[in-house]
């Protein structure tokens, strides 16, 4: 006696839409989209799909097959399943001494630094900001906007003001405060 069983396979395919980027990849191989976005699996196979924003973009969600809502897939059919990527504009970050992008004061004065929506300076699509006196530092503040008088400046200093964006991008912007020697 000889039993055959015939294993049924379906096609997930999978389709990326929106303004963003990205790539998508199956827990299980095959599912590579941005080269491979077509893979057939055997029946009852879970497939779990994962979206990864490129720079610049954010993962908006799942659609396409009801079974495709949470990324994970139960073949028991054909299905198709699309994600759709954002783009997410850059930050800005704008930053000023004394209303400047650069200046010099004399010995022993105080400036002020402003960023971010003071005096007009936006920062157009900042959702966080540091500001401080190096790169990535909120040793001032980590504000997405204000102002920050300094102690009387007796050398030059930079001032740096780093923000990012809903997906985590960053933006940097400086000012270099100059002192004349006394």
């Amino acid at each position: 006696c000889t039993a055959t069983f015939n294993v049924d396979n379906y096609d997930l395919t999978v389709t990326k839409v929106g303004t963003g980027a990205g790539i998508v990849t199956s827990d299980i191989a095959g599912i590579n989209c941005g080269v491979n976005c077509l893979k057939s699996y055997s029946s009852n196979t879970s497939i779990t799909l994962t979206a990864t924003p490129s720079a610049g973009s954010s993962f908006s969600g799942w659609s396409g097959n009801a079974d495709c809502s949470d990324g994970s897939v139960t073949m028991n059919a054909n299905k198709t399943c699309t994600a759709t990527f954002s783009y997410v504009p850059a930050a800005e970050a704008n930053i000023r001494a004394n209303n400047a992008t650069s200046l010099t004061v004399p010995y022993n004065s105080s400036v002020l630094i402003e960023w971010c929506g003071a005096n007009a300076h936006t920062c157009a699509n900042a959702v966080s900001c540091k500001v401080g006196t190096s790169l990535g530092s909120n040793n001032i503040s980590s504000s997405t906007s204000g102002s920050y008088t300094t102690p009387a400046l007796t050398a030059s200093t930079g001032y740096y003001l780093e923000c990012a964006n809903s997906a985590g991008n960053t933006t940097q912007g400086s000012v270099l405060v100059n002192v004349s020697p006394h």
